[in-house]
């Protein structure tokens, strides 16, 4: 089966929205309302997914989320600040688009419906990370790319353009948030070849360690997800620890080295000094002092504040943004963000509700490696949130939706096979 160029486009830009600006909303909505169109009109694929108790639990949490967010507003006594409330109700409005793409998969690889999902993804983010490079190398192409974009709906994105001299900057990809994505993709990769059959073992390669420098360059948090994938390598398979240590870390030193020798002809010298001191100063550090550290580490900790009155500590203030764009009480780290929101039992509850959709996920698949592929992937939200504010919850609505329909048509070939014989 072939695949589908605008199923990547639509998925890419389900993933990586942009509000150009030519256009009076962004590509999001857009889809959002070519989606819900489709819901409307196919009544069959729908009652698949509106039937799930599966679906009905998502829907339980993230209406519970909603309610603790209404809650925080309730005993916010300054301006209402409905920041975070636009980010948990996003999930609601991209079960649309998630819908959209299901459906397509659905009607074109109607028997792989989950495993073209993966081979998709996999697709859109080797391409973002070609794009980013190609954005990154080529100053032109990249101010020809930020003249199409609308200017006052991307002026935090602006104001740090300044960093392209040495991080990647995707297209409707940020630094922190590209980092997270960065990660859903990398820990499949790293999955996919005991779920799925490698046609490529050579592309597959190219494209884990493409995703890799991507990720890398993007923000340093990257290294943490190397880390985690290495564990979850070998959790798939304890023989995977041996592997990883006689086979697959002298390859990727020989690759690294591969990669240092082109960036020398790619990348004027100045530069490539800078890009190597930003992403190799964690280690530069250790070092020099012997301790794990980054500028942005350190700045990372003088943001963990707390509430100093019982008020906000059990019900928050209600506060994510200040009227100016900047972050309230100064930090920018997820955990305190939460607490100053709606307080310590709510962000408790938060955290319980993201932990049981993953669980949901889990519950729909009997294969050990895309259980631990979900495990990991809630394990990555918890760990990014002791830097900043992170879910992952466009990949819950488009895995669930994805996973509802894989088992419901399995169910019914089973069947079918049955009847047959």
């Amino acid at each position: 089966m072939k695949l589908k160029v605008w199923i990547i486009i639509i998925l890419f830009f389900y993933i990586y929205p942009i509000f150009l600006s030519f256009l009076p909303i962004p590509l999001d909505r857009l889809l959002q309302i070519i989606g819900f169109l489709v819901f409307l009109f196919t009544p069959k694929f729908r009652k698949y997914i509106l039937q799930s108790p599966s679906f009905h639990k998502i829907l339980i949490g993230a209406v519970g989320i909603s309610i603790l967010t209404f809650i925080a507003q309730a005993f916010n006594y300054s301006e209402q600040d409905f920041y975070f409330l636009r980010q948990v109700t996003n999930i609601f409005f991209n079960f649309f688009s998630a819908y959209l793409i299901i459906f397509l998969l659905y009607k074109y690889h109607p028997d792989q419906v989950f495993h073209k999902l993966t081979q998709y993804l996999i697709i859109v983010y080797v391409l973002q990370a070609v794009f980013s490079f190609v954005l990154f190398l080529n100053p032109a192409i990249f101010d020809i790319y930020i003249s199409l974009l609308k200017q006052d709906n991307n002026e935090n994105f602006m104001d740090r353009l300044n960093v392209i001299e040495k991080r990647l900057i995707g297209v409707g990809s940020g630094f922190f948030l590209g980092v997270l994505k960065y990660g859903v993709v990398f820990f499949m990769l790293i999955i996919f070849p005991y779920i799925f059959s490698l046609k490529s073992k050579y592309l597959y390669i190219f494209s884990l360690v493409l995703v890799t420098i991507a990720g890398v360059m993007t923000g340093r948090t990257f290294f943490v997800a190397i880390l985690m994938g290495i564990v979850l390598f070998s959790l798939i398979d304890w023989k995977n620890s041996f592997k990883f240590i006689f086979k697959i870390l002298p390859l990727s030193l020989i690759i690294g080295f591969g990669i240092i020798t082109i960036s020398d002809f790619l990348i004027e010298g100045d530069r490539l000094e800078n890009i190597s001191n930003y992403v190799l100063e964690i280690f530069i550090n250790y070092e020099e002092t012997g301790t794990l550290s980054t500028s942005s580490s350190d700045a990372t900790k003088d943001m963990y504040i707390f509430p100093t009155n019982d008020k906000t500590w059990l019900l928050g203030d209600g506060r994510m943004m200040m009227n100016d764009g900047s972050y309230y009480m100064g930090s920018d780290v997820g955990y305190v963000r939460l607490i100053f929101y709606f307080g310590i039992i709510s962000t408790v509850l938060y955290f319980l509700i993201q932990g049981s959709y993953f669980s949901i996920l889990i519950g729909l698949t009997k294969d050990k490696s895309l259980k631990l592929y979900f495990l990991f992937l809630f394990i990555w939200i918890l760990v990014l949130n002791l830097k900043g504010i992170s879910n992952l919850d466009q990949f819950v609505i488009l895995f669930l939706i994805g996973l509802i329909i894989n088992n419901a048509l399995s169910c019914q070939n089973n069947t079918y096979d049955r009847v047959v014989r």
